[in-house]
């Protein structure tokens, strides 16, 4: 019953971010999808956000009692990842950002081997700047030095 609860209390909160990022959205300029403007990519993550989040929520009160204790291992992973994106954004770059975040995070499945985690972290820091950078042509700094 609590891991019920604790599903439906993190869904809440990553649904009250998504409207919030929504909400913040809206009092900037949108754009359209052929030229966005500084809010729409906002708009529909946390659009997209607040959807997965609404979904979590309901499917915490349909699934049945799994009788099981918060895994705290995954929660530390995803919370360090998180965290590591955070700190070494602003002093190393976007690309490896997203890489060791993605590799920290990928501690939380202990079922993977080491090498997957740094393929998984690869692909991802690949995709990253593909997107991001490559199609999007956002100004994200990809790479500096300290």
């Amino acid at each position: 019953m609590i891991a019920r609860w604790m599903t439906a209390a993190g869904g809440l909160l990553f649904l009250a971010l998504g409207l919030f990022f929504v909400t913040g959205a809206l009092d900037m300029d949108l754009g359209s999808a052929r030229r966005m403007g500084p809010g729409y990519f906002p708009l529909l993550l946390g659009a997209l956000v607040s959807v997965l989040a609404g979904a979590v929520v309901v499917q915490a009160f349909l699934r049945r009692d799994e009788n099981g204790r918060p895994d705290l291992r995954s929660f530390a992973a995803v919370s360090a990842g998180v965290l590591a994106f955070a700190l070494v954004t602003p002093n190393f770059g976007m690309i490896p950002a997203a890489f060791l975040s993605v590799l920290v995070s990928s501690f939380a499945d202990s079922r993977m081997i080491f090498a997957q985690k740094f393929l998984l972290a690869v692909g991802v820091a690949g995709a990253v700047w593909v997107i991001f950078i490559l199609a999007l042509q956002l100004p994200f700094e990809t790479f500096r030095t300290p």
